[in-house]
C-alpha cells in the first residue's frame, strides 16, 4: 500500500473540508478541490471556508485548488461531491484519472437516473473495482470539524484497501470500523435521508418523542427491507451505517434533510425549502428513485411513500401523516416485501 501522500479531495463542501481537516490533524497533507472558482478564491484569501464551515481556520497542510491538474498523480481520490454529480465528474476527467489510485466516496445517495449505488456508478467508470471504497456512518460534519468524538464505517471490496483507509482516517476523535457489505452500507446512507425529512416534519409539528422513536424504528425496518431486496446483510442495518446514521440524521438540527422537513411542515414549497437549505439535499432525489423502484418491485415502504406524496404529489402534510397512522395493520416482524 502506498504511503499517505498525494491525496485529492474532490468537493469543498462541509464534509470534504472536514475530511481534509481530519487528515491535517494527523499531519497528513491533502489537496481540496473547489468546483467554483469564486468560492476557491474567497477561501484561499481567508483560509476559512465560510460558506460551508464558518469559523474554522484551515491548516497549512490543506492545499486549495480549483484545477484538476493534480488528479493524475493522486494516490487517493476522495469523492466529497453530491451523488448525482459523481458520474459526470469522473467521466469528464476519465482521461486523467490515475489507474492505480484508491477512490473513496463520502457521498450518501443513489443516482437518480439509474437508481444505482455510488460504488456501482464508480465501477462503471473506474478501471479497478478492488480500489473502490465508501465511508458512511453518523457523521455530522460540523461536529467532526470541532473535533467531537464520532465513528464511521469503511466498506471496500478489498480488505487491504479498507484496512489502509481505516488506519488513515482514525484518530483521537474519529474511529473507523470496517465492513464488507457494500450494498447494505450504501443503501443505509442513502435511504436514511428520506426518513430524516419525515423526522423534521414530526419535530416541527411537535408530534412528540413517541412519534420520533416510532419513525426511526419503522424507518430502519423500511431501509432493511429495501436493502435485503438487493442482497444486503440484515445485520448491517443494526450497525453504524444503519441505525447509527439514521438516528443522528433524524435527531440533529444540523442535518440538511431534517431541516428540509421542518421547512416543509411550515408550509414552505419544496423549491423554496431547497433554496433555504443552501446545500444539496440528497433525500429528495433519493426519495424519488427509491419510490419508483420500490413500487416496481413491490417493496412495502409506507414512510418513503408518504414523504414522496408530500414532495412530489401535492399531498398535504396532515393527510400524509393520517395515511401512515391509518394504514392496514401488520405483524411487526413481517419481513415480506
Amino acid at each position: 500500500m502506498e504511503e499517505n501522500k498525494n491525496i485529492l479531495i474532490l468537493g469543498a463542501g462541509n464534509w470534504g473540508t472536514t475530511f481534509a481537516r481530519l487528515l491535517a490533524d494527523k499531519d497528513i497533507e491533502s489537496t481540496l478541490w473547489f468546483r467554483d472558482s469564486t468560492h476557491f478564491k474567497e477561501t484561499e484569501n481567508t483560509r476559512i471556508n465560510s460558506k460551508y464551515l464558518p469559523g474554522i481556520e484551515l491548516s497549512p497542510a490543506i492545499h486549495l485548488t480549483d484545477s484538476l491538474d493534480c488528479l493524475t498523480d493522486s494516490k487517493l481520490v476522495v469523492l466529497a461531491i453530491p451523488a448525482n454529480t459523481i458520474r459526470e465528474v469522473l467521466t469528464r476527467n476519465q482521461a486523467i484519472l490515475p489507474k492505480s489510485a484508491i477512490y473513496l466516496s463520502l457521498a450518501k445517495g443513489l443516482e437518480l437516473k439509474s437508481g444505482k449505488r455510488i460504488s456501482e456508478v464508480m465501477q462503471e467508470v473506474l478501471p479497478d473495482e478492488s480500489k473502490i471504497a465508501c465511508l458512511s456512518g453518523p457523521n455530522i460534519a460540523h461536529e467532526i470539524a470541532e473535533r467531537k468524538p464520532a465513528t464511521s464505517v469503511i466498506v471496500a471490496h478489498c480488505p487491504k484497501v479498507s484496512s489502509y483507509l481505516q488506519n488513515l482516517v482514525s484518530c483521537a476523535y474519529f474511529r473507523a470500523y470496517t465492513n464488507t457489505d457494500m450494498a447494505g452500507v450504501e443503501i443505509s446512507g442513502a435511504l436514511k435521508n428520506v426518513i430524516a425529512i419525515a423526522a423534521g416534519i414530526c419535530q416541527e409539528l411537535k408530534l412528540g418523542d413517541n412519534s420520533l422513536a416510532a419513525l426511526i424504528t419503522r424507518g430502519i425496518a423500511e431501509i432493511a427491507r429495501y436493502g435485503m431486496a438487493f442482497g444486503a446483510n440484515p445485520l448491517t442495518f443494526m450497525g453504524m451505517a444503519g441505525v447509527g446514521d439514521l438516528s443522528v440524521t433524524c435527531m440533529s438540527g444540523l442535518s440538511r434533510n431534517n431541516r428540509l422537513g421542518h421547512l416543509l411542515a411550515r408550509g414552505v414549497t419544496l423549491e423554496n425549502a431547497i433554496k433555504q437549505t443552501k446545500m444539496v439535499v440528497e433525500g429528495v432525489s433519493t426519495c424519488e428513485i427509491v419510490t419508483q423502484t420500490a413500487r416496481k418491485l413491490g417493496i412495502y415502504m409506507p414512510i418513503c411513500f408518504a414523504v414522496h406524496s408530500i414532495l412530489f404529489e401535492g399531498i398535504a402534510v396532515p393527510s400524509a401523516i393520517a395515511s401512515l397512522m391509518q394504514n392496514h395493520l401488520r405483524e411487526e416482524m413481517d419481513r415480506s416485501l
